[in-house]
């Protein structure tokens, strides 16, 4: 178990010799978590990764603050030995705050990929996407995908009526800080893509009191058990219609996201 999940020798690399050298060693056989966070390694880091049959194992891969940008992302994507894969992160870390920056191209290879069955968790936060950066919603990639983290993108109302279009059973959708106005809500309260959902969040965008009471009256949102809102321009009819439609999935709160 220890191997699988817990610490290793992996918490001492600090640049890709040192990933390289693990690797040789054998010290990725066997393990289904792992998290270099932070490193700065660049596209080297995922094509070292993805590239290697040890990764079949992998369930979880976090590579927060690494800035693989689309050549990386395009290797995880293309990856042969990530089949059991389920989690994916690529979002900012806390040193390097500028994410991964895989951009449209590096999102639309992820979307888009065949080789990743089993991925059903992906955090894309940050990443300087825009609504062309989802254009492989519509491709069979990623079958598994049901969890997606899109936060802090600037994907505005054009990324969200794409995401309420997509046939994808989305169960958990984070749309934080993307400059979603009232058209964006309006399309997510009656879009398909919208219809599996348990987990919405629309903290801090551009949602006025049309947007809230659309979202207050969406037929596609009977399944949300957690409506993230705070910190849009709601006023006091639209949030009430919310209330009486949500009770206490409504969080207004906070700017509360899922990402671990």
């Amino acid at each position: 178990m220890l191997l699988a999940c817990g610490p290793s020798d992996f918490d001492e690399v600090h640049d890709l010799r040192d990933l390289q050298s693990l690797l040789d060693k054998g010290a990725l056989a066997g393990r289904q978590e792992l998290a270099l966070r932070d490193l700065g390694l660049g596209p080297e880091l995922a094509r070292a990764i993805a590239e290697h049959p040890d990764a079949e194992s992998l369930r979880s891969l976090d590579l927060r603050g690494n800035g693989v940008g689309p050549r990386g992302a395009q290797a995880l994507a293309d990856s042969a030995h990530l089949g059991a894969l389920e989690s994916l992160s690529l979002a900012p870390g806390r040193v390097h705050i500028e994410g991964n920056r895989v951009g449209d191209k590096g999102a639309q290879f992820l979307l888009a990929s065949t080789e990743l069955s089993s991925l059903r968790h992906l955090d894309l936060g940050q990443n300087g996407l825009s609504a062309a950066g989802l254009d492989s919603l519509s491709s069979p990639g990623v079958p598994s995908l049901t969890e997606l983290v899109l936060d802090s993108n600037g994907l505005g109302d054009e990324g969200a009526v794409v995401l309420a279009s997509s046939n994808r059973p989305l169960t958990t959708l984070q749309l934080g800080w993307n400059g979603v106005g009232d058209r964006g809500a309006q399309a997510l309260a009656d879009g398909p893509g919208a219809a599996h959902l348990h987990v919405l969040l629309l903290a801090s965008n551009e949602i006025g009191p049309a947007g809230g009471l659309a979202l207050a009256q969406g037929e596609a949102l009977d399944s949300v058990e957690a409506l993230y809102l705070s910190g849009n321009a709601l006023d006091e009819s639209s949030e009430s219609a919310l209330k009486e439609r949500f009770g206490e999935a409504l969080k207004l709160g906070g700017g509360e996201a899922t990402r671990q």
